[in-house]
């Protein structure tokens, strides 16, 4: 059953680095790299056992802009914890490759490694933008003295998801985080050390190559620019190291037809835990697939236990799936919403595999509308955005992490949400809309317990044009841990919303 809630108006301060309108530089696609879904595990770089992961923070020698987390002339802040020395340390902070790789694989993926802050060699007028010989004259003049790669070569591979820990006389994984949008403004991650051959280290006994793909590349360059917060800085970080397992399409491409989610091959604005498409390409869980009715699914925690269920619509697309998860914010990596008080199952739609469009999607259990842009608003220290509002019901139409589009016909995610007088939009003014804060997304006992053909938002496949007798029904609540039913012979036609 669904409830209408009417949440008074929060008033809260609205820091540009938290909610912006101004897009981040996006994420440099690597080319290259085919999805085999009869195969589990990373494609390029092993997902499973243990591996040694050198991070090196990175400062031209002259360059004395400001930066709110990197002091001029000194390292960034907190750059130690990093990523954990070894399996003892055991940090359980969020900016740690150590913990984030072993909440998200449940500790079968466990890297850790050694991280060092160096200045380039030369001044910045001496590279330009060519960040292969930056990253070339640093590891070799500045890091090779100070490190032992040999502890960074243990792993190689025979073919595409096929690992042996055995060193091949490549180093395994480098993370170049350097200061600032430097290389270019295009972009703060890029899956690469700069596509420019391979040297070599440690007396010429080990190499480091500097492209992406099967046994072609070495590590990932990041730039890490003060505009925005560690943690989003840390999100690039994450994202590209995950092209090395899961291939280098992205889950997101250009026009009018975007959507916010959660995952690690997601924009740094975005949820940072491993969505289930991700976690079951690299075997660290195995959601439950329905294929017939189910009259009692318990659903412990996602982030925490893994614990997932999937749908492939009889007549939807090859690869196409809902995916359900319970997140119930017991683990610190769970940001699918920055709402604290939104938690039950979150519904994903992926029409197939990652390919660089816009082909995975959030059902939110507040629905899809038709929205109206009315005129525009101020918000996050003077960025025009425009004002959005819902009008009525739409099934087929947009939610809150969907693009809205505007009166000029093309379209922007929704900042400002304008007063519309209807029960579930009584927020207004700017905020955080998009990522959930003051709305409701999950499906729960108290809200929206039922998802159908005659639920907004409903259940149809990808294309909205078929329907089919799918249902899943939330039965009740204890603790952390939700029950939920699931129909594929018939549908609750009397929960309609």
């Amino acid at each position: 059953m669904k409830h209408l809630l009417y949440i008074l108006l929060l008033s809260f301060t609205i820091y540009s680095n938290i909610y912006s309108a101004d897009p981040d530089p996006y994420y440099s696609a690597p080319a290259g790299g085919t999805i085999n879904l009869s195969q589990e595990g990373g494609i390029y770089l092993t997902a499973q056992g243990e591996l040694k992961v050198l991070v090196v923070f990175v400062r031209f020698k002259d360059d004395t802009s400001p930066h709110p987390y990197w002091p001029a002339g000194q390292p960034p802040q907190n750059y130690s914890t990093f990523i954990d020395p070894n399996l003892q340390t055991g940090s359980t902070h969020h900016i740690n490759l150590t913990n984030y790789f072993k909440k998200m694989s449940f500790g079968m993926y466990k890297i850790t490694g050694q991280v060092l802050y160096v200045e380039t060699p030369n001044n910045k007028s001496y590279y330009g933008t060519n960040r292969f010989l930056a990253n070339k004259e640093v590891l070799q003049q500045k890091v090779d003295p100070l490190v032992n790669f040999a502890d960074y070569d243990n792993w190689s591979s025979s073919a595409n998801y096929t690992h042996s820990n055995q060193p091949d006389g490549k180093v395994d994984m480098i993370v170049m985080i350097w200061r600032g949008l430097v290389f270019s403004t295009d972009w703060s991650g890029e899956a690469s050390l700069g596509y420019g051959g391979s040297f070599s280290v440690e007396n010429g006994t080990k190499t480091i190559k500097t492209s992406f793909g099967l046994n072609d590349g070495s590590g990932v360059t990041v730039q890490y620019w003060g505009a925005r917060t560690p943690e989003r800085n840390f999100k690039v970080s994450v994202h590209e190291i995950s092209h090395w397992l899961l291939g280098g399409s992205h889950p997101y491409g250009g026009g009018n037809d975007q959507h916010k989610i959660w995952g690690m091959l997601t924009l740094a604005d975005e949820g940072i835990c491993a969505n289930t498409y991700e976690r079951e390409r690299l075997a660290w869980i195995n959601p439950t697939p329905i294929t017939g009715d189910v009259l009692n699914a318990p659903f412990q925690d996602y982030v925490e236990y893994g614990t997932a269920y999937k749908y492939h619509p009889s007549n939807g697309s090859t690869n196409e799936y809902f995916y359900f998860e319970n997140h119930q914010k017991l683990n610190i990596y769970d940001n699918a919403t920055n709402n604290a008080n939104d938690k039950g199952i979150f519904i994903l739609h992926q029409q197939g595999v990652y390919n660089g469009t816009n082909n995975i999607r959030v059902k939110t259990s507040n629905g899809q509308w038709d929205w109206v842009q009315n005129g525009t608003a101020t918000c996050f220290e003077g960025v025009s955005v425009p004002k959005f509002k819902p009008t009525g019901v739409n099934r087929a139409g947009r939610n809150n992490k969907d693009k809205l589009l505007k009166t000029d016909g093309s379209s922007e995610f929704l900042f400002y949400l304008d007063y519309s007088g209807i029960g579930d939009w009584q927020n207004s003014g700017c905020g955080g809309w998009l990522r959930g804060e003051g709305l409701n997304n999950a499906f729960n006992t108290t809200y929206n317990n039922v998802f159908s053909n005659y639920s907004n938002p409903w259940a149809r496949r990808w294309s909205n044009d078929v329907t089919n007798n799918f249902t899943m029904e939330i039965i009740a609540q204890n603790g952390s841990v939700v029950n939920a039913r699931f129909y594929i012979t018939k549908f609750l036609r009397n929960k309609s919303i």
